[in-house]
Parts: C-alpha cells; sequence; structure tokens
C-alpha cells in the first residue's frame, strides 16, 4: 500500500470511530452507572458519560481498527509476494 493510500486509511479510521465511539459509550451507560457506584470514579454526569469514557471507547476503537487495517496489509503483501 502506498504512502497516501495509509494516511488516507488512517484518516478514515479517525473518522469512523467518532460516530461509533458515541453509540458505544452511550449503550454502555449500565457499565459507567456501576463504575461509578462500585470505585467512585466519576462516570457520569448531569449530561451523560464523563469525558474520559468517551476517550476509553474511542482509544480502543481506533485501535482496534488499526490492527484490522495492519491484518489486511500483511494479507494484502502475502498474496503480492506468491
Amino acid at each position: 500500500m502506498s504512502l497516501t493510500g495509509r494516511i488516507f486509511g488512517y484518516l478514515l479510521v479517525i473518522l469512523i470511530a467518532f460516530p461509533v465511539t458515541v453509540l458505544i459509550t452511550f449503550s454502555l451507560l449500565p457499565f459507567w452507572r456501576w463504575l461509578e457506584a462500585s470505585s467512585n470514579l466519576e462516570s457520569i454526569g448531569h449530561s451523560g458519560p464523563a469525558v474520559w469514557c468517551y476517550l476509553v471507547v474511542y482509544c480502543l476503537i481506533f485501535l482496534l481498527l488499526v490492527l484490522a487495517m495492519s491484518k489486511l496489509g500483511q494479507g494484502e503483501k502475502s498474496k503480492n509476494a506468491q
């Protein structure tokens, strides 16, 4: 994959991860409430999950998407080598 293709791929991952992060973070509301109740770690505010909750979910999604991209790239390299 060319450098421009990789840059475009990473930009696409960054953009895709934003709406997915919001959906997953809100769907994890019961988990955030449980975490706050059991650890006294401020997870839920008056307007929803805390910012750090979004950041944790975003980092996990970004990592998973980058790993998936690298796996696809490895498969592409092995096909080209044959």
